[in-house]
């Protein structure tokens, strides 16, 4: 089990999240999750707020996407490390965790502390996977 306390530490600004995150997702190297493939070429660029973002495109099939793609955090305006937060405060409170909890804790709307541990609640369900289920989109599945 992961402490409120070790995801302060270890994962403390958005980069160190998209790092791990990158590294749970492709352990063997960025991949396209459309075509899968690994002719992939990284965007520099900034988006909407001015902040850079963490962009690729694959060299294949052309699709642009990001670590966030597919996955419970994507559509998502919320930092990565909100989201860290938020799932180490639910596994740490297992049946405890309601959305005032969540409120509370991070500092967040309760209609953001609502859909938060939904999002959370339903990978947990699906066996940790961290990915949006959708036969669509022929991701692939992987485990937090």
């Amino acid at each position: 089990m992961v402490r409120i306390l070790d995801i302060n530490t270890e994962f403390s600004t958005e980069e160190a999240c998209f790092e791990y995150l990158e590294r749970l997702r492709w352990p063997g190297g960025v991949e396209c999750p459309k075509c899968f493939g690994k002719k992939i070429s990284r965007i520099n660029s900034n988006g909407k707020t001015g902040k850079p973002r963490r962009l690729y495109q694959c060299l294949v099939c052309r699709n642009q996407f990001t670590a966030r793609t597919g996955t419970i955090f994507q559509d998502s305006h919320l930092p990565l490390t909100t989201w860290f937060k938020a799932i180490a405060l639910v596994g740490e409170a297992k049946n405890e965790a309601n959305v005032n909890r969540l409120k509370r804790k991070l500092k967040i709307h309760r209609r953001t502390a609502s859909y938060l541990l939904t999002r959370i609640r339903r990978a947990m369900a699906s066996g940790g996977r961290l990915e949006i289920a959708s036969e669509r989109t022929g991701l692939h599945t992987f485990r937090r």
